[in-house]
């Protein structure tokens, strides 16, 4: 008892032994004592050996079951001749493209990964019509099904964001939230989302401050705390283009709040990306930003610059870490950039950034350690 209470005492110095401390630090959503998490480490996994360039796709992570390994999910996009509808998979482990089934063709939609039914979801987009549509594909089947919901749908729009939400202690149920966006009507400023259990839209919008219309912005979800980051695009009519504000919408109050910030603060930027893991956010690159990666520490507000080079300076790329906080890969907060344009080039390389995060993660993957 007498040594147990010494180590204790000793961790103590360090923290590690402080409930209270790390409660604090965990409400805050800051590190408190703790030293922060280590440089990331920027990684080129893929370049020209599988999907070719393309601006506008969408990528999620995917895990269905112990006899697949963890996937990446790439699909879509604008390329030289318009609108793609090929999709691709990325084995994490044996770091290898295989072509799937091809879908709908389509640029700017929304996708996100139920790690639930296994399936990837898809709203929306550009064909170079404006669509509205929703689609399924099933990675294991290798398999597209257009999806009809029942009720009101959004209104057609490319340009929106989508977030997955899983299910917690929250009053939703698993869904894919898409916000804002871009149609022949002009800009959206709506919210909505689709449950994934009966397959029906629901409209979130509500009354009070949200962002202003916009497109081309970004948005990812911390279903942990039921809250959903927004940050940048272009809102030409109705305010800035580009923009670099950062707004978080509560599911649990359906109410927006503006997150201003101090630190290294982003320049403005549309089609940049946006990534949330846990209580930090990650933003790169976009029309009007840098090659910097910066991450938005949302207890203390702050924003700081973590690393440059990598995959440099590009817009209109993809990216995902929405596997890891939905729970169906647990890694260290790893970051996957894919694709884009940088000055009318189509990029077609896949980059991964490590160390990102925050919390302490147990792996369950054998094989992903060797990324």
């Amino acid at each position: 008892m007498v040594r147990a209470w010494l180590v204790c005492a000793a961790a103590l110095l360090l923290t590690a032994c402080n409930p209270a401390g790390m409660l604090l630090s965990m409400l805050m959503g800051g590190y408190g004592d703790r030293p922060g998490p280590p440089p990331p480490e920027w990684r080129k996994l893929s370049d020209g050996d599988g999907p070719a360039g393309r601006g506008y796709p969408t990528m999620v992570g995917a895990l269905e079951d112990a006899t697949h390994n963890p996937r990446l999910i790439v699909f879509g996009g604008k390329g030289a001749g318009g609108a793609l509808g090929d999709t691709w998979l990325f084995d994490l482990v044996t770091r290898t493209w295989r072509r799937g089934a091809d879908g709908p063709p389509r640029w700017g939609h929304g996708a996100v990964y139920d790690g639930f039914k296994k399936v990837m979801w898809v709203f929306g987009g550009q064909q170079p019509k404006f669509l509205s549509d929703t689609w399924q594909y099933d990675p294991a089947a290798d398999k597209w099904t257009e999806v009809k919901p029942s009720g009101a749908i959004p209104p057609a729009r490319y340009g929106h964001s989508t977030a997955y939400y899983s299910p917690g202690t929250y009053n939703l149920k698993p869904g894919m939230i898409v916000s804002h966006g871009f149609a022949e009507d002009g800009r959206h400023d709506d919210t909505w989302l689709l449950d994934l259990d009966s397959v029906a839209w629901r409209e979130l919008t509500s009354a009070g401050p949200r962002p202003v219309k916009r497109c081309l912005h970004s948005a990812d979800m911390d279903s942990a705390r039921g809250l959903m980051y927004l940050f940048g695009g272009c809102a030409s009519g109705f305010g800035g283009c580009p923009l670099n504000d950062l707004w978080v919408f509560d599911t649990r109050s359906g109410k927006w709040t503006e997150m201003v910030g101090g630190g290294d603060v982003p320049k403005a930027r549309s089609s940049g990306i946006l990534v949330a893991d846990y209580y930090d956010l990650y933003v790169h690159g976009g029309a009007g930003g840098g090659e910097e990666l910066l991450r938005f520490d949302t207890g203390r507000r702050t924003w700081q610059t973590l690393a440059t080079g990598g995959p440099g300076q590009r817009s209109e790329h993809a990216a995902t870490g929405d596997f890891v906080s939905s729970g169906t890969l647990e890694t260290d907060g790893d970051l996957y950039v894919f694709g884009g344009t940088r000055g009318g080039e189509l990029l077609a390389d896949l980059w991964v950034a490590r160390n990102l995060a925050t919390l302490p993660y147990q792996r369950k993957t054998e094989g992903v350690e060797s990324l």
